[in-house]
């Protein structure tokens, strides 16, 4: 039996092919920041259930939501490494990046990418049951499915860092932005 998050690993996938991308970094930089943001939103819930803030509205839920996002964030995360991450990296050649580096990418992240999205199911198998199971974890201070975001986030990064393009591509923006302030 197919777990969900493989499933929606595999899901992701499959849409994919149906618009391929012609580059990609920049898809790698938005999947960062959105998983950015929603380990932000984690921590204003784990906040918020440990009484330290108010119940006003989390980037991306509402407080009365919080246990139908949190329950969701495996699967997002599962369909977001098969659908943008994974595609990306043998997009990275529009990017102008060679086919060793990105075959040493692959080589690198994939059995990384694998067993996130095997820890996003076990996790996932736990709080679709169980949502204090988080809750719990957040009174101690801690979140695995903040980790599981962290951990995406760590390889998208990675793939970033390992394409040798990133650091030009930020050099040029910041270049513009001097010019621009002078």
């Amino acid at each position: 039996m197919i777990k969900k998050c493989r499933k929606e690993y595999k899901d992701g996938l499959n849409n994919r092919i149906q618009h391929p991308f012609p580059h990609s970094i920049y898809k790698l930089r938005e999947r960062v920041s959105i998983w950015n943001r929603f380990t932000r939103t984690i921590n204003e819930i784990k906040d918020y259930k440990n009484g330290l803030t108010d119940p006003y509205m989390f980037d991306g839920c509402m407080p009365f939501e919080t246990s139908i996002w949190l329950k969701w964030r495996p699967t997002e995360i599962s369909y977001g490494m098969g659908y943008d991450v994974v595609p990306a990296i043998d997009a990275l050649k529009g990017d102008g990046v060679d086919q060793n580096t990105i075959e040493r990418i692959k080589r690198k992240f994939m059995p990384e990418i694998e067993d996130l999205i095997d820890d996003c199911d076990a996790l996932y198998d736990v709080i679709k049951k169980n949502i204090y199971y988080e809750y719990d974890n957040f009174k101690k201070g801690y979140s695995e499915l903040r980790d599981l975001h962290e951990r995406a986030i760590d390889i998208t990064q990675g793939i970033l860092d390992y394409s040798g393009r990133e650091e030009a591509l930020y050099g040029v923006y910041d270049k513009m932005e001097n010019e621009v302030l002078v």
